[in-house]
């Protein structure tokens, strides 16, 4: 009998291909920035993130894998910041590279 895999079962989310680990620390990054913007991140410039992602991709790149700020994962950092650009895009915020446009 040859196995057909259910185009129902195909289709929906398998989470436990999210390791838990990763996103207790995303929660961690995301808590503790919660802390420190209080007026939330979808009121800021998109930018901010853009730019704080790219100084954690730079941060990895001269072999600096954790943040001495926080003691966590750059990419960690990297991930959260590339949720919160993602929902912002989605939201229609736009990214402004040259000021002024």
């Amino acid at each position: 009998m040859e196995f057909k895999e259910d185009a129902r079962k195909k289709a929906k989310l398998e989470y436990h291909l999210l390791p838990p680990e990763q996103l207790a620390g995303m929660a961690k990054i995301m808590n503790d920035g919660a802390a420190t913007h209080p007026i939330g991140y979808m009121e800021l410039d998109p930018l901010l993130y853009w730019n704080a992602t790219m100084r954690h991709i730079q941060a990895i790149r001269r072999g600096e894998l954790i943040d001495p700020d926080d003691g966590m994962s750059h990419a960690l950092h990297i991930a959260c910041n590339g949720m919160i650009l993602d929902r912002m895009l989605e939201a229609g915020k736009k990214l402004v590279f040259e000021r002024g446009k």
